[in-house]
């Protein structure tokens, strides 16, 4: 097959790289893809040998007024790539992509894929960016879309009961990473500027965008209880975004600034989460977050929220998806924590319920290395169920199943 896949840029986010994995899983497996962005520069690089095409001179970072003026002209030129490739099928991800392409005339099946779970992530989007979104899933999805894809099981049945009219569409197909190449990267030798940040058996790491869907200042305050107990501990937190300035000013706040890293974005965030002696996901919400899968490739025991969704489906497959914890769980690679919501704890104030616990599970995966160890065992197990070669497969059947129809 001759497969279209449009994203509306390469940023460094989760959608992203299984964009990238999921082209060069299909590319193995003897199919031609071509990427398509909206955006031109890259933060991401395309695997070698993949064809990549942009559609505007537009920068990721550059302000939104700028991408919607080059929304007309994006949709023109795709409409001309579209017609001129004849692709067998296209598949978009992300709202922006999957809006430009269901309103583009396409002889191909068009695929749209959802990477969030909607029944959180509608409400903290701008109210331009819900009607969007709104108008995409009720209205222009279930007259253009072939199929519509999502990344967990759970955010599928969210999907369903929200649109109806894309019910028969739904299908759910969980994110997945190159287990090789991500087990390589992870073996090698850390920056000389990461060393001075890890403290053996004391280091705690979270990786994501600084953003409120990601939750780190509930991470940042359960370590400042951590930190009164265990005065070697470390966090260090990489990614980059808007909270950056206010997670370093509420680190201040409780007292753990010179105890709390904050180095920005990484191009191989591996080798530090193999280097941590636990692994931190405290958002407020997710799709199937990729960094908790690539975590169980690094081996190192996770602790994650049970947000909607994802986590529960990766560290616990056994208990139904639509559980959620009410009090620490432990299963075989980590552990599930009551979910965040998007409140800021003040400094002076004593940790929420939900702090407290994450703090105390934190304190109790430091304080037995042995746990550690018998989790990153299960972590590596559990890992290989998300190889790429499976996760394409079940692709590659679902498109070929489309262009068939």
């Amino acid at each position: 097959m001759k497969i279209g896949m449009f994203i509306a840029s390469l940023g460094g986010g989760g959608a992203e790289r299984i964009v990238l994995s999921l082209s060069q899983g299909l590319c193995d497996l003897g199919h031609e893809v071509v990427l398509i962005t909206s955006d031109h520069d890259t933060v991401m690089i395309p695997p070698q040998g993949l064809s990549v095409r942009h559609l505007s001179r537009v920068g990721i970072d550059d302000p939104s007024w700028k991408k919607i003026l080059a929304g007309p002209a994006v949709a023109w030129r795709l409409w001309r790539l579209l017609r001129r490739e004849r692709f067998d099928v296209v598949v978009a991800h992300m709202e922006r992509a999957c809006m430009l392409l269901a309103l583009t005339p396409c002889a191909a099946p068009r695929i749209l894929t959802i990477h969030n779970f909607l029944g959180a992530s509608l409400g903290a989007k701008t109210p331009i960016k819900r009607l969007n979104a709104e108008l995409l899933y009720r209205r222009i999805g279930p007259a253009t879309a072939a199929r519509v894809v999502c990344v967990s099981h759970a955010a599928a049945r969210d999907a369903e009961a929200r649109y109806p009219g894309l019910r028969r569409r739904i299908a759910a197909i969980p994110n997945f990473v190159a287990v090789d190449a991500i087990e390589a990267m992870s073996r090698q030798p850390l920056p000389e500027d990461a060393r001075a940040l890890f403290a053996p058996g004391e280091t705690i790491l979270s990786v994501g965008r600084l953003i409120g869907q990601k939750g780190q200042w509930h991470l940042v305050r359960a370590f400042a209880e951590v930190a009164r107990r265990r005065p070697a501990a470390r966090l260090v937190i990489l990614g980059e975004g808007p909270l950056l300035g206010r997670l370093r000013d509420y680190a201040a706040a409780l007292g753990v600034a010179e105890r709390v890293a904050l180095p920005g974005f990484r191009p191989n965030p591996f080798a530090w989460v193999r280097a941590a002696d636990v692994f931190a996901l405290p958002s407020i919400y997710e799709g199937m977050p990729m960094i908790l899968i690539e975590a169980l490739v690094c081996g190192t025991p996770i602790v994650s929220a049970d947000c909607p969704s994802g986590p529960r489906e990766i560290l616990s497959p056994d208990t139904p998806v639509d559980r959620v914890a009410q009090q620490p769980e432990e299963v075989s690679c980590g552990w599930l924590l009551p979910h965040f919501d998007d409140t800021w704890t003040a400094p002076e104030a004593a940790p929420s319920l939900a702090e407290a616990a994450l703090a105390d599970v934190l304190l109790g995966v430091l304080d037995h290395p042995g746990t550690g160890a018998r989790m990153a065992a299960a972590a590596r197990v559990r890992a290989a169920e998300f190889d790429t070669r499976t996760g394409a497969r079940r692709w590659q059947d679902l498109l070929a199943a489309c262009v068939a129809h």
